[in-house]
């Protein structure tokens, strides 16, 4: 989706702003000042061509005035009603409780595996392949969420999917020895929201915040 100059701007403040949260590790700020200087770099590019296209008008060009009524369409979406269904993202940590995990790994096996064992009691056994899918998915939806379209990424951490997304990043890091690159779980290449995204779950599982 094409965001106007206003709303990159109104992004920028939103990020500034999570910066300046008490819970923002360096990591995180690090993330969040990459993102604000590729917002920014936007911006100037697109007033860049704002003046050039401005120079190169001809200067007799007629203006045409409409006089006339406008008929001006809004399309007006309802907020959400007793006992409709919501954004899974639009619901916080902390009215349900927060997805805590820990994983095992079995990699000696003839077909290796990662078990997660979920706070609720319940486990979920995975291989590589399995594990990178459901990993890729989540972070499909994070990106997708209305959260990263507002451009509020200090809030996402707060929700479980998010909690979800590092669990199977964590099972892919058991696989590989280390925090795999967007490059080697060959998700690449990312729109700068959704770099934005995979940056913070790698920081958060190599380096998490004190929260």
């Amino acid at each position: 989706m094409h965001k106007s100059t206003a709303e990159l701007q109104a992004e920028i403040e939103v990020l500034e702003n999570g910066m300046a949260q008490s819970s923002a590790t360096p990591d995180r700020i690090r993330i969040y000042q990459n993102t604000i200087a590729k917002i920014k770099a936007i911006i100037q590019q697109r007033q860049a061509a704002a003046q050039s296209t401005a120079a190169s008008k001809p200067a007799d060009v007629p203006v045409y005035r409409q006089t006339g009524p406008t008929n001006i369409k809004i399309d007006v979406t309802p907020g959400p009603k007793p006992g409709m269904t919501i954004d899974l993202h639009e619901q916080r940590a902390q009215h349900m409780p927060k997805v805590e995990f820990e994983v095992s790994a079995n990699l000696s096996a003839t077909r290796p595996t990662v078990t997660i064992n979920w706070s609720d009691g319940t486990q979920s056994t995975h291989t590589e392949g399995d594990a990178r899918s459901k990993f890729t998915s989540i972070l499909r939806d994070l990106n997708n969420s209305n959260l990263a379209e507002q451009g509020r990424f200090d809030q996402i951490p707060t929700y479980r999917t998010y909690d979800r997304a590092k669990a199977y990043y964590k099972a892919l890091a058991a696989f590989w020895g280390h925090s795999p690159t967007a490059r080697e779980l060959e998700i690449i290449p990312l729109s700068m929201r959704k770099a934005t995204i995979f940056n913070m779950i790698v920081a958060d599982c190599t380096n998490p915040p004190d929260i």
